[in-house]
């Protein structure tokens, strides 16, 4: 997807927005988003929340970890299989200790 955006170069220095920046729904951000209602809704919106809220980094990790996943799907140009998204072993660790029903089965 592009935004678009158009400015004229009045002098040294100064433009002036001659077309506002325009575009829609359709970026990346909008695919993160989608992937991180679905751990949500496995895991549960508390659940993701404490972890988000507990370890940071780690869910900055799983944030990159989703991102490099999205490259080497539009990468192998494969759209349907099996996609996978490596999540890292702190947020593995926290949902074992914080949930009660066995991962497997969610």
């Amino acid at each position: 997807t592009a935004d678009m955006v158009c400015h004229e170069i009045i002098g040294p220095f100064e433009v002036r927005e001659m077309v506002a920046s325009f575009g829609g729904p359709w970026g990346s951000s909008y695919i993160d988003n989608d992937i991180i209602a679905i751990f949500d809704n496995i895991f549960g919106k508390d659940k993701m929340k404490q972890f988000r809220e507990n370890m940071p980094k780690r869910y900055w990790e799983l944030l990159d970890n989703i991102e490099k996943s999205k490259q080497r799907f539009f990468l192998n140009k494969k759209t349907t299989g099996i996609h996978r998204i490596e999540v890292p072993y702190d947020f593995d660790q926290f949902m074992k200790d914080n949930i009660s029903n066995n991962l497997e089965e969610l």
